[in-house]
């Protein structure tokens, strides 16, 4: 505040300098004078985000056991300024033991929480304490990456998120579940719930799709309410809610991804195709059970339904392609739509991709590929042979772009697919594909 007080001396465009004089009891004159003319030292921050820290050095290769991860440790600002201020970190005694007991600490509660959250392995040899001097050789304890550490790393993933999301997701959750799930994640701990905001939260969570608990003033609620009324387009009630809404909808779509991932490394389908529908609902601000047309700018839900009967009897009784240009416009000039909105639907209709899709079935111990999709003949091999499945998606027409039609979703989105391989309720095998320079996957 002093220093902030002291900046607004002297006239911008007027004085080439300013005067402060600052007035404080005499016991605090040496304080103050030490504060100005002596910088604070810059304390690491690192000790909050270690955890997550050491999951990815962990993940990369770097840190395969215990000794390596006080290794690393050492080798950070973090080090240097325990070194420089123990007292600052909790560490009472200033001696290398006292030290080396304190990483050591740090280290066994990192591992301990990565642990619970599933994210490694342990392979525990002996009890021996570590020691930063390396003259004793000990036997290494390995650490293994598990496949939630590997979530955690690739999407920049809280270990305490990938723990909820093995914690809370099963084999037919739904799509309440999951939005509350996806709205408990660790990246919105910290989202802000300003004065009185409980009050507007309980208000908008009447009209909410999906029942919420009534912990309004909790910042995990009121994403769930932002993210409802955002799929809704409903009106909110005050601007700062608009930027909320953006803030949370920057943080869902990895945390979405990442869900995919566990529901399909367990195979859970219904799950996985759930979780799918909520990424849709998100990027196009409309509910899965929504008319598809309602994604179109100008296109309500009442015009839809108009739109649908005038498409089919212009179908039937004209025997004409209601998908060129032409057709589009008059099929929505018969529902009293206006030549300019209906040039706007026209330009968002142009944005959508037209794909065909190919692909090619082959295993090593068979000589009858399917090198054609047209072809209905199986492919015949051994029950334990491997097949592979190539797939094309190219993109049909003039139209070339990478990004997906989604405007009311704050960031670009590339376009991408899911290809799903199941077996009745089973999920085989996920692959998500994205569209090349070409628009080609």
């Amino acid at each position: 505040d002093v220093l902030q007080m002291m900046g607004r001396a002297g006239r911008p465009q007027y004085d080439t300098s300013g005067i402060a004089v600052i007035m404080v009891d005499e016991p605090k004159k040496n304080f103050y004078k030490k504060f100005l003319y002596e910088p604070f030292p810059v304390e690491s921050s690192l000790l909050g985000v270690l955890t997550d820290h050491l999951n990815a050095e962990i993940v990369s290769g770097t840190v395969a056991s215990r000794q390596d991860a006080v290794d690393y440790l050492t080798w950070t600002y973090f080090f240097r300024r325990v070194m420089q201020n123990p007292s600052y970190y909790g560490v009472s005694d200033a001696s290398e033991d006292a030290i080396s007991r304190y990483m050591s600490d740090t280290i066994d509660e990192s591992l301990s929480a990565l642990q619970r959250s599933g994210c490694i392995e342990l392979r525990d040899d002996d009890d021996a304490e570590f020691n930063l001097d390396d003259s004793e050789e000990e036997e290494r304890n390995e650490i293994e990456p598990c496949m939630l550490g590997h979530v955690a790393s690739y999407y920049y993933l809280s270990h305490r998120t990938v723990r909820l999301l093995r914690d809370e997701i099963g084999e037919d959750s739904t799509r309440d579940a999951l939005l509350q799930t996806l709205a408990d994640a660790a990246e919105f701990d910290e989202f802000p719930v300003r004065h009185n905001e409980d009050l507007t939260n309980e208000e908008l969570a009447v009209d909410c799709r999906y029942e919420v608990p009534p912990i309004y003033d909790d910042p995990h609620i009121k994403a769930n309410i932002l993210l409802q009324c955002y799929v809704a387009r409903r009106p909110l009630p005050v601007a700062d809610y608009a930027t909320d809404t953006r803030t949370v909808l920057g943080q869902t779509i990895r945390v979405l991804q990442a869900m995919v991932d566990v529901a399909a490394d367990a195979g859970w389908l219904r799950t996985t195709l759930n979780i799918m529908s909520l990424v849709q609902m998100l990027k196009q601000a409309r509910w899965f059970d929504d008319c598809p047309l309602t994604t179109l700018p100008n296109v309500t839900p009442s015009l839809a339904r108009r739109l649908r009967r005038a498409t089919v009897s212009l179908g039937k009784q004209r025997r004409v392609p209601v998908s060129l240009p032409a057709n589009v416009l008059r099929v929505l000039s018969s529902v009293g739509m206006s030549d300019t909105k209906g040039k706007a639907v026209l330009d968002a209709l142009r944005q959508l991709p037209q794909v065909s899709l190919m692909f090619k079935l082959s295993s090593d111990d068979s000589d009858d590929n399917n090198d054609d999709n047209r072809k209905s003949e199986p492919l015949h091999v051994s029950p334990e042979a491997e097949i592979t499945i190539d797939i094309s998606l190219k993109r049909i027409g003039k139209q070339r772009g990478q990004w997906a039609y989604a405007p009311h979703f704050p960031k670009k989105s590339p376009e991408a697919v899911w290809l799903v391989l199941k077996d009745g309720d089973e999920l085989l095998a996920l692959r998500r594909a994205r569209a090349d320079r070409r628009g080609n996957q």
